[in-house]
């Protein structure tokens, strides 16, 4: 980029380098553009995979929950790191075959032949979520109890409701072991 040396031993003449610039800067662009688009390319598809594994999983989760719905089943999973369960269980119409305690969220009493105990839920058992969407936080326990109150009435059927276990009640309901007779209740043997 220096200058050329005339005949007579002159001076260098400067010779203009905005035509040779122009030309790298014409070229440059030209290639960042080509590898922007084919960049934007990149992204696009990348995008559109995303699109189809999210709506693969989706498809397939929301199959398993219809299911479990259809069924009138309870999903349960172990809450990592946690001595807790989750237990999902879906209602169909009519009573909800338990109470509930507004304020707490526990489960305080389940109904003998009720959907609740159909679903295998038990005393103590926490709600956390209905049809998804976590409960509202505790603020005011009379404002959280007429939101609860509210929300319950309003739910469509089949719902399904998430409750939290801990996990030593469901592991104690899943081994309690068969009592044995106490001497007062063995009936007496005939001669």
């Amino acid at each position: 980029f220096g200058g050329v040396m005339s005949a007579a031993g002159e001076k260098p003449a400067k010779v203009s380098d905005k035509s040779s610039n122009s030309a790298l800067g014409k070229n440059l662009g030209g290639w960042l553009k080509s590898k922007a688009a084919s960049l934007e390319g990149h992204v696009k598809e990348m995008k559109e995979n995303a699109k189809l594994i999210v709506t693969e999983v989706s498809d397939s989760v929301n199959t398993d929950l219809d299911k479990a719905m259809a069924a009138g089943k309870r999903l349960t999973k172990q809450i990592a790191g946690r001595n807790e369960e989750r237990v999902d269980a879906t209602f169909g119409k009519g009573g909800l075959g338990m109470e509930l305690e507004l304020t707490t969220c526990l489960v305080r009493k389940v109904n003998v032949g009720g959907q609740a105990e159909r679903l295998g839920l038990h005393v103590d058992d926490r709600l956390i979520a209905i049809a998804g969407e976590s409960l509202p936080a505790i603020e005011d326990d009379r404002a959280f109890t007429e939101a609860m109150k509210e929300r319950l009435s309003k739910m469509g059927r089949p719902v399904t409701l998430t409750f939290v276990r801990k996990r030593a009640t469901a592991e104690k309901a899943a081994t309690a072991a068969p009592t044995e007779p106490s001497p007062q209740n063995v009936p007496a043997a005939s001669d």
